[in-house]
């Protein structure tokens, strides 16, 4: 639909009158999601979090709910900065539950646009608030994203003294191990897995 009125030069046609139910509220969740994606398809990212800010209110969602949405649509208009505030916020207002989820969002953000010492704060803050061996496997991950080898490995390591059971945290040890060029450790690793793999 939206690539036939954008050939018919109908957006903004379309895009007035559902801005009119929405007004009337009158709008429901078709109407108000094409909006957004008109919006976020001219890459106008600050008109469709308006559109889904208001909507969401009308339809009695939290504060949590719609900054979650905000952020879903600064992302996917490529808006870096707004997407990181969004993230931010939820960091600060959404359920505890899913703080180390946002926190890793965040990481994986910064270090998408280059600031590995951001990055590497997230990571420790993640860490110093109690993290398990995923959030230790997920900072070794990003770690070693940012070209920062020596320090994965370690985080890896020390996700391995955890759980020694964790078969691809020995593999990401290993490939680890051979892109630092240690591909003696890395083989001896591999040979290892394959001797004390159950029957």
């Amino acid at each position: 639909l939206m690539t036939v009125a954008a050939r018919l030069g109908t957006l903004a046609k379309i895009a007035v009158e559902i801005e009119g139910k929405l007004l009337d509220k009158t709008a429901n969740d078709r109407d108000a999601g094409l909006l957004v994606q008109i919006y976020s398809r001219v890459n106008d990212p600050v008109s469709a979090t308006e559109i889904i800010e208001e909507y969401m209110k009308q339809a009695g969602k939290g504060e949590a709910d719609v900054v979650a949405e905000k952020a879903r649509i600064f992302l996917g208009c490529h808006d870096y900065y707004n997407y990181e505030q969004a993230i931010r916020r939820l960091i600060e207002i959404d359920d505890p539950e899913n703080r180390a989820d946002h926190m890793r969002q965040l990481a994986m953000s910064v270090l998408e646009r280059g600031q590995r010492e951001e990055a590497r704060t997230i990571l420790a803050q993640l860490r110093a608030e109690g993290a398990d061996t995923v959030s230790e496997e997920f900072e070794a991950g990003v770690l070693a994203l940012a070209g920062l080898r020596e320090e994965a490995l370690e985080a890896y390591r020390k996700s391995l003294a955890k759980h020694p059971e964790r078969v691809d945290t020995w593999l990401l040890v290993s490939n680890t191990l051979k892109d630092l060029g240690r591909h003696d450790l890395s083989a001896g690793m591999f040979q290892y897995l394959a001797a004390t793999a159950e029957k």
